[in-house]
């Protein structure tokens, strides 16, 4: 398979050579050569990571290349950001125009012996290939194919007696099995998830032996040939029938024929592509009455839905820690008290006690829970097992059950990996940028691949925007199992996702791959550890060139924090430095120094970076606090975020980041001087403004900016209003209130005439409530017809009321802070009316009761109430509601029961109730957890959190 960071160089030096021809002056040639070369390399590369028998001297060849690949694409890069630098720059005299000519000419020169021993770097790598007949790996794809065959048929991992947890999921597939729905059942997930195991169960079940007459089982695997696949069938189908099978369109009619005379299961298990499915589909009935049914295992979604639209489909879940215990406990105390071991019953008490801690370590995986069991099962004495206890994620990632290299459960994700298309493994190994169990925020992930040029142009269907193709890339990873997506799908919403994670051991995966393959380092300092260990250890040497690093610390560390040289900063296209809660300004000093020594970085965020108040002074903000002129050399940038840094005087250079993308200033102090250059980063997209109250000396003027599809903490004190106007592509507005009536209408004026504007947020912070010239303008905005999402913070007597014919018919998401009175009962029956509206949050409301009617809400999801202090009665009549599926109760202090009409919500899967009085929380479960009197209002819900402790 093709390497992905060559592929990508590839990509890119093409695309340079078409859309940045003028600024390649003098060098193209040598340009077209490169870009030539390194296509060969790719070629002579595409199967290499396949290969077992010579992996040590080609993954050596990878590494060479990926190097020259990503050398070759920063040379190019550089030389044509700065040509286009210099010619902006304008020459107003003969003196200028004879530097930028010497310039020119020196930086020609330069890049063209660059470029020069990039080339022959290649011819000798290729001479290499030459002397080590690298041609004979594109001959072993069949024996790559036998492998991976071979790994499925051991995956099949639990034996009969080791079956544990998931009974239910057998029942369900069964029952759809013998059932007369579905022609397909399906089975997807991740790797490890125990797919193969739940079909195997399926398939052997009594119910299933009888109902069917005939069972083939097949592994299709990613290396499938279509004669070898209807032959398999066949045969299992009709044994006594395995000679003289005949040719492909015979075997088609053959199989079509035995299914339509007998009711056959065929179980295709793990099935990858569509293009396999296509290449046998006419040798399956389409007609439901033929009785046949098909059972598949893919990790793809999407492979499910294409084999089988109508089909029944399920995602097994991951396993409870007692359930992890129980598979742990049989898989290594087997024989708890026979022979084969050195330990007593207190040991084996002991033992027990680390089993529990150990398995906690799975996450759930029922592979992990094998793969540990495995290597557990063969320590015999209580000092073996608090080895492994203390080591023990290496030592689920490096069992060595199946043969020598890489552990068992790495090469199950490894698969999973390396099916996908190259742009996908550098999206994917980039989420390891983010720290463990956190929740990655995906418009956040979107700005950084496409800032890195991971998401590709060419990709691009129609219209779409590059964060919508984005947003295609992860579902795609999503699909394939390998990305958790969090958030349901929310139509006309700049993201359908909130948030995406990686299971904990898919990010070791994902950590050890990105290392490998040099693509990012992940360092986090700790003040458990008192060694970080010698510094090339740390970063890797200048050898190794880790082309992203990421560091990550508590205030605690600083002093231990080992700025990484300028032989590994030289190299960096990312760098991000993560400081939890506050300190002093050394790390401030220490990183600004370093700043002019990424060259080639496309992405910078330093966040968190902030003193503690007591040091905070004039002369302290002027001289630490201050973004240094380094800056603007990084000339390579797309990506900036200072959030939640404090950083208060920002140098004009700024305006020299021509290719910034992203541009993230949320900090934690006003600033008190940012030059007027924003105009200045045409090519903008995502611009997100300080907030609070800056002591800006004159506004800001966004004109030029029309690319512009982000902008938060606009407002009219220190931005030029009427510039709004001229942001045609702008999805997403966040005003800070304005103080100007005039402005605040025009703001109106724009958000009702875009046609891309789909979220909006007003805020005024702790202003006192608007008048009524400001609650027609609202009135506007509310009830506009192309809004899809509105938030609301603004401090208002009496909220809107509706006018009839004039609701917006797109909103979906509202909410709504800090407004009305105790006896308004406007907002409900308002809102409820809303035809379309999916997400509702209420906040700190003063209202004593609320009504929802019946028939109101009709495609309500998801409803908040939060910090509500007056709220005393909420009534809910059957009918309203009937979609709801999500219910936050948080901070209502006067609440005094559940509303009975929740019992007829009968959609409602969580229920999450949190900092509630007591006497509210005993009406559903006594302290002695018994239930109580509300309890079956809410009984048919499966997942109550009460206070954060599930029951």
């Amino acid at each position: 398979m093709a390497d992905p960071a060559i592929s990508f160089a590839v990509q890119t030096i093409g695309n340079f050579l078409i859309e940045e021809a003028k600024f390649l002056h003098g060098v193209k040639d040598k340009a077209e050569e490169l870009h030539s070369e390194l296509k060969r390399i790719q070629w002579f590369l595409k199967d290499a990571d396949a290969n077992m028998t010579e992996k040590d001297r080609i993954q050596q060849w990878i590494l060479e290349a990926r190097d020259i690949a990503y050398d070759a694409e920063g040379s190019l890069e550089g030389y044509a950001f700065k040509f286009e630098t210099w010619k902006d720059g304008g020459f107003k005299n003969v003196l200028k125009r004879c530097v930028y000519i010497l310039n020119h000419y020196y930086l020609r020169h330069k890049v063209g012996l660059e470029m020069e021993a990039l080339l022959k770097k290649i011819s000798k790598l290729q001479n290499s290939f030459q002397a080590y007949g690298v041609r004979a790996v594109m001959e072993k794809e069949a024996s790559s194919s036998r492998q991976q065959l071979f790994l499925r048929r051991i995956h099949s991992f639990v034996q009969d007696d080791d079956f544990v947890g998931l009974e239910t999921d057998v029942d369900l597939l069964v029952k759809h099995l013998v059932g007369r729905d579905h022609k397909v059942v399906s089975i997807y997930g991740m790797g490890g998830l125990g797919k193969t195991t739940l079909a195997i169960k399926a398939y052997n079940h009594p119910s299933v032996r009888r109902h069917f007459d005939r069972f083939a089982w097949i592994s299709v695997s990613q290396q499938w040939q279509k004669k070898d696949i209807l032959q398999r069938i066949w045969i299992k189908l009709v044994p006594e029938m395995n000679k003289n099978i005949g040719e492909e369109d015979e075997l088609i009619k053959k199989v079509l024929m035995i299914q339509q005379t007998w009711k056959c299961l065929i179980v295709l298990d793990d099935i990858w592509t569509d293009d396999a499915w296509e290449s046998i589909k006419y040798a399956f009935p389409t007609r439901q009455k033929s009785g046949s049914k098909i059972l598949l295992t893919t990790r793809n979604i999407d492979v499910a839905l294409h084999i089988g639209p109508d089909g029944f489909h399920h995602q097994p879940r991951l396993l409870n820690e007692g359930e992890c215990w129980d598979l742990l406990k049989r898989k290594a105390l087997r024989e708890r008290y026979g022979g084969g071991h050195n330990m007593n019953e207190n040991q084996y008490n002991e033992v027990e006690e680390l089993g529990k801690k150990m398995v906690k370590c799975c996450d759930g995986l029922p592979l992990a829970v094998v793969v540990l069991g495995g290597i557990l099962a063969a320590k015999n004495s209580l000092r073996e097992w608090e080895a492994v206890h203390q080591n023990i994620k290496s030592y689920i990632w490096k069992g060595k059950s199946i043969g020598e290299g890489k552990g068992e459960l790495q090469k199950i994700l490894a698969l999973s990996y390396h099916d996908l298309p190259f742009q996908l493994k550098h999206c994917f190994l980039y989420m390891g940028a983010f720290p463990e169990d956190a929740d990655i925020p995906v418009q956040t992930l979107y700005q950084l691949w496409i800032a890195e040029s991971m998401v590709l142009k060419e990709d691009r269907v129609g219209k779409e925007s590059m964060m919508e193709l984005a947003e295609r890339y992860l579902e795609e990873l999503g699909h394939r199992g390998m990305v958790q997506l969090q958030g349901s799908e929310r139509p006309g919403m700049i993201t359908k996702f909130s948030s995406c994670r990686l299971h904990d051991l898919m990010r070791d995966f994902c950590l050890i791959q990105a290392e490998e393959e040099r693509f990012l380092k992940s360092i986090t300092y700790s003040s458990e550890e008192k060694d970080v260990g010698p510094y090339d250890s740390l970063y890797g040497s200048s050898i190794c060139k880790p082309r992203r690093l990421i560091i990550s610390m508590d205030p605690e560390d600083v002093d231990r924090y080992a700025p990484p040289n300028k032989e590994i900063t030289k190299y960096l296209r990312m760098f991000q430095l993560m400081v939890r809660y506050s300190y002093e300004g050394r790390m401030a000093k220490a990183i600004k120094s370093q700043l002019h020594n990424f060259h080639m970085l496309h992405s910078l965020s330093i966040e968190g970076l902030y003193p503690n108040h007591s040091s905070i002074s004039f002369l302290t903000c002027c001289d630490v606090w201050k973004l240094p002129k380094a800056i603007g050399e990084l000339i390579h940038l797309r990506y900036l975020s200072l959030k939640d840094s404090y950083f208060v005087v920002f140098p004009s250079s700024l305006g020299n980041l021509k290719h910034l993308l992203t541009l993230d200033l949320r900090l934690q102090a006003p600033v008190w001087r940012l030059p007027n250059i924003l105009c200045k980063l045409k090519r903008l997209i995502f611009l997100y403004l300080p907030g609070g109250n800056n002591l800006l000396p004159c506004k800001l003027r966004l004109h030029c900016l029309s690319k512009l599809e982000v902008l938060e903490n606009f407002g009219d004190d220190y931005c030029y209003t009427p510039d709004l106007l001229k942001l045609t592509n702008l999805r997403v507005l966040l005003v800070y209130w304005c103080k100007k009536l005039n402005n605040f209408e025009l703001i109106a004026k724009y958000v009702q005439s875009s046609d891309m504007l789909q979220q909006v947020t007003i805020w005024n912070g702790c202003e006192p409530p608007i008048d009524d010239k400001r609650m027609e303008v609202l009135k506007q905005l509310l009830f506009g017809r192309s809004m899809y999402c509105l938030h609301v913070n603004v401090a208002m007597w009496k909220f809107p009321e509706f006018e009839s014919n004039s609701l917006s018919s797109n909103l979906v998401e509202l909410s709504i802070n800090y407004c009305g009175s105790e006896e308004d009962d406007n907002i409900c029956e308002t809102v409820e009316k809303f035809p379309h509206l999916r997400d509702l949050r209420l906040l700190s409301l003063p209202s004593r009761e609320m009504i929802f009617r019946a028939a109101g809400f009709v495609q309500l999801r998801r409803f908040c109430l939060l910090d509500l202090p007056n709220l005393e009665r909420w009534v809910v009549e059957k009918g309203a509601m009937p979609n709801l599926r999500t219910l936050y109760i948080w901070r209502c202090p006067k609440l005094e029961a559940l509303p009975a009409g929740l019992q007829f919500v009968t959609t409602l899967e969580e229920l999450d109730i949190n900092h509630m009085p007591s006497t509210f929380k005993e009406r559903i479960r006594t302290p002695e957890g018994q239930e109580g009197e509300d309890f079956h209002k809410i009984s048919h819900v499966p997942m109550v959190t009460y206070d954060f402790n599930p029951f």
